[in-house]
């Protein structure tokens, strides 16, 4: 699809997204050796590849089969980096310490979205995190019906058997990559599993 091939190239120059350096910094985790990420909707690779960086196994998950190439050949040994292209709706994960979805969940549909979100607290493993962003009912986007948009009486129960460790809801007018003005509503959280 030329809409991604334009949107990966805009984004592969770009940091590591906010909440997951901000996941980092608040040094939750003594210990990265050994661990598993998994990067939902991992797009150009820059969480996929941070984590790499700080010696996690990671699998990057998108739907898109041209971002294998893409980050490969910004990686210099790919032995912990494993991929599974498909979409949301019909991905089966594999358990991990910590799995990151920037700016991704809400491409899935709604009438798949409970299943999938099952199917990421249930790989995760007791102990580990999950660390992303959401999109609110008031952003822009939200007339949408096929994306998928959550109010914070829906995340609080979607995280209930977590301990919500930072959550931030932002309300923002900001460009989108394509260069669009528009009205963000955004819930970022980082919750360890109990």
């Amino acid at each position: 699809m030329d809409n991604w091939k334009k949107y990966y190239k805009r984004t592969t120059s770009k940091s590591p997204s906010k909440i997951l350096m901000r996941y980092f910094q608040m040094e939750l985790e003594n210990n990265n050796t050994n661990k598993k990420a998994i990067d939902l909707g991992c797009g150009s690779g820059n969480d996929a590849i941070y984590l790499l960086k700080n010696n996690y196994f990671v699998t990057a998950v998108d739907k898109e089969e041209s971002v294998i190439d893409k980050i490969k050949n910004r990686v210099s040994d790919t032995s912990k980096l494993n991929f599974v292209i498909e979409n949301f709706e019909n991905v089966k994960l594999d358990e991990a310490d910590l799995i990151i979805a920037n700016f991704s969940l809400y491409f899935c549909n709604p009438k798949y979205f409970k299943k999938f979100w099952n199917e990421i607290t249930q790989n995760i493993t007791p102990g580990g995190y999950f660390v992303g962003n959401f999109m609110g009912k008031e952003d822009e986007w939200s007339k949408d019906n096929n994306r998928t948009f959550v109010d914070k009486e829906e995340l609080m129960e979607m995280f209930k058997g977590f301990k919500i460790v930072y959550f931030d809801e932002k309300k923002f007018n900001k460009k989108t990559v394509k260069g669009d003005m528009k009205f963000w509503h955004v819930f970022e959280i980082i919750a360890k599993k109990n």
